[in-house]
């Protein structure tokens, strides 16, 4: 029994760590977006 419930959390951690990374990486992408699109729009204004 507590080894399956330890088995679980470290799971549990494990995706809650990738899902954090994951939400930096989107985070990441966003403002690397923004960024582009103001450069973009400066070049035509």
């Amino acid at each position: 029994m507590k080894r399956s419930q330890n088995a679980r959390k470290m799971k549990a951690i494990a995706r809650a760590v990738s899902k954090n990374e994951q939400s930096e990486e989107k985070i990441q992408k966003a403002k690397t977006k923004k960024t582009r699109i103001q450069s973009a729009k400066s070049l035509y204004d």
